[in-house]
């Protein structure tokens, strides 16, 4: 429906994506774009260890929770092929889970494909109105300078009010945080989408003299900060 929506074409198989790998799509892929449901449990585990292991679907291992969330995670970024890319909405508990999805949190680190994380404010589905997080993979940062780097964006202040309760974001609003992360690449700025609105808003926040310096407008800095990847969620 997603794709008829938008005038796009696909090939859509029925399967179970945990069991079944329809599309052969191991290391296939130049872009992931998914909405996964949150914290699935009763999956079968015993029928995903064949598919456990370096260079298959679950190449960090199974969680011993009873939760899907990182299955999916590691679906998304097991698709990729060397230089892929791969976005998707996460239940923020994916971010800080302890015990064994933290190591696999870890891991999925130490390969050096988090590069960006944006953390989104309730009520922006129509069917859900918890908070989430967008991750964002990008296999190809290894050797860059980015190796060793995530990007954390707090968003959940920018939003657009529709009613009581919805919420969506202007285009100016998503070409702000998109530039954003092509500021952290390294790549030219875009005002394809949100135009004058989006690049004031850029200026104003990442200006190297703002009007008020202190006030959270860049502070009288022309540069934004990254942490170094850990498996933990800074606090």
């Amino acid at each position: 429906m997603n794709l008829a929506v938008h005038g796009l074409e696909g090939d859509i198989r029925e399967a179970n994506s945990y069991y079944e790998d329809e599309h052969d799509s191991t290391g296939k892929f130049d872009f992931v774009l998914a909405n996964p449901p949150f914290n699935v449990n009763a999956v079968d585990k015993d029928r995903l260890k064949d598919a456990v292991g370096k260079n298959r679907r679950y190449p960090f291992g199974l969680p011993r929770t009873d939760n899907g969330n990182y299955l999916w995670i590691q679906l998304f970024y097991s698709a990729l092929n060397k230089n892929g890319r791969a976005g998707f909405v996460m239940a923020n508990s994916a971010s800080d889970a302890r015990a064994s999805e933290q190591e696999l949190r870890k891991q999925l680190i130490e390969a050096h494909a988090v590069d960006a994380m944006v953390a989104v404010g309730p009520n922006l589905f129509y069917t859900v109105t918890l908070p989430c997080t967008l991750w964002f993979l990008d296999k190809g940062k290894m050797g860059t300078p980015r190796a060793d780097r995530v990007l954390f964006i707090d968003a959940r202040h920018i939003y657009r009010q529709i009613d009581r309760a919805h919420r969506d974001w202007t285009e100016a609003q998503i070409s702000f945080l998109a530039n954003i992360v092509r500021l952290y690449r390294g790549e030219n700025l875009d005002f394809t989408l949100g135009g004058d609105d989006a690049k004031a808003k850029i200026r104003e926040i990442f200006s190297p003299s703002p009007a008020k310096a202190g006030e959270g407008r860049g502070e009288g800095r022309s540069k934004y900060e990254t942490f170094p990847a850990s498996a933990k969620s800074p606090r």
